[in-house]
């Protein structure tokens, strides 16, 4: 089966900031908008690979993704990626923490200062690379791991990424 891949993969802030005092009030209109486009493919803003999955990680126990054997895309295909373009970690609960980590982040610089990102209730954390991407190598850097700091956490994982 022959598969193509298009996406936009964006960021937006619209809406109004006022602020008001006894002379009236200021009003800032908001608009920002940052975008990216991809195509089919392996080169620069492209990608031809693309997995989503909703997983639980409960406390203490480490949720560890491997991106190139334990995910599959929607067609049942393993997701067997050599360069990752986009991460998009959404913690779709109302409590706790989720703490990201492991091998796919540290080794691509993908980590916070402390060696770990943390991901607080309801939020969310992206990180995208469209043109050269993160490398990902099996067997030593392709591990996320995704941890939770109280009880059954429910996340929404997105990754983009090339085969080659």
């Amino acid at each position: 089966m022959a598969t193509t891949f298009a996406a936009t993969v964006k960021v937006s802030i619209d809406g109004q900031y006022i602020k008001t005092d006894d002379l009236g009030a200021a009003r800032q209109t908001l608009g920002v908008a940052i975008a990216d486009v991809f195509a089919s493919g392996v080169g620069n803003l492209q990608a031809d690979l693309y997995a989503e999955v909703q997983r639980t990680v409960t406390n203490p126990t480490t949720d560890t993704i491997d991106l190139t054997s334990t995910l599959t895309d929607i067609y049942g295909v393993t997701f067997n990626v050599a360069t990752l373009k986009g991460l998009i970690v959404h913690h779709t609960g109302t409590v706790g923490n989720l703490t990201l980590s492991g091998t796919a982040l540290a080794n691509a610089g993908m980590l916070g200062a402390s060696g770990q990102n943390i991901v607080k209730p309801g939020g969310w954390w992206a990180q995208l690379a469209p043109n050269e991407g993160y490398t990902i190598t099996n067997g030593t850097q392709d591990l996320i791991d995704v941890d939770s700091s109280v009880g059954a956490i429910v996340y929404d994982i997105h990754l983009i990424g090339t085969s080659s």
